[in-house]
């Protein structure tokens, strides 16, 4: 029995097949579990709203600021648990799909494989029929090479096709390999060269500011800046460091927190991705 994949229909062998359909499945499962898990929070969020509508309406002329507060904290924490159950879905599209690229990956080159294997073996019984047929009927044979050619010809321009859609995807692999060698090159991490420019930040100060003390803490406010006027201090200004490839609201919320655990006058946040259009 011969097996295609079902993404790029390249014939695959039984194993890579179950494996690959396999990992559809169990993806389409844990999708279809948390989009279940939402509908029935939605449900029970339309339920609550009801509920504490119809309690507002009764009591609104004692508990009227009351109720508004239990009806926003109660949607807060439904619309959080929603938040988190987005978040998972997110996750489990992220592993299957990578799961699914690596299966597609293994069945493009074993079908690039096979095709060549066949294109070889068809040349092979081309050229054997071509010069028995020619002892007997030359102008049949010329016909039936013809024949054989142009079907040749259409197999060997589908796997041009085929392949340069590999070599797309080829492309965008290597970029990602490139930015992992650029790292292995430096024996580093973007957790380690961010501790570098945080390291490098703290240099700075102390160069800028040589009557202040400046300490590298490396986490909770990677940087303490205590500033000083005739020996006494005035302020205290902390410094949040983030080298990432994407701007994120959480490290405004890391920089807010660190302020409040160093009691800092102000808070900093240094990082080299901006939040779009700004």
């Amino acid at each position: 029995m011969k097996y295609t994949c079902p993404l790029c229909g390249q014939p695959v062998s039984a194993s890579l097949y179950q494996k690959i359909t396999g990992i559809w499945q169990e993806r389409q499962k844990a999708l279809q579990k948390i989009k279940e898990q939402r509908r029935k929070l939605l449900e029970k969020l339309a339920d609550q709203r009801k509920k504490l509508k119809k309690q507002a309406t009764e009591f609104r002329k004692r508990k009227g600021r009351l109720v508004k507060d239990a009806v926003k904290k109660q949607t807060k924490r439904l619309e959080s648990k929603i938040k988190v159950l987005n978040q998972k879905q997110e996750e489990v599209k992220k592993i299957a799909n990578e799961k699914i690229r690596t299966a597609t990956e293994r069945a493009h080159r074993e079908a690039e494989k096979s095709a060549n294997a066949r294109l070889s073996s068809f040349k092979k019984e081309l050229r054997a029929s071509v010069k028995e047929q020619l002892k007997k009927e030359r102008e049949r044979t010329a016909q039936n090479v013809q024949r054989k050619y142009q079907r040749l010809q259409r197999t060997f321009q589908s796997t041009l096709t085929q392949m340069r859609t590999k070599e797309q995807q080829l492309r965008r692999q290597a970029r990602q390999i490139e930015e992992l060698e650029r790292q292995l090159e430096r024996q580093t991490t973007p957790q380690l060269e961010g501790l570098l420019q945080e390291y490098k930040l703290a240099m700075e100060l102390k160069k800028r500011f040589p009557e202040d003390v400046i300490r590298h803490t490396g986490k909770g406010g990677d940087v303490i800046h205590n500033v000083m006027r005739n020996g006494e201090q005035a302020g205290i200004i902390v410094y949040e460091c983030k080298r990432v490839q994407h701007y994120s609201g959480r490290h405004v919320k890391q920089t807010a927190e660190a302020k409040e655990k160093r009691k800092a006058d102000f808070a900093v946040l240094v990082t080299n991705a901006m939040k779009k259009n700004t």
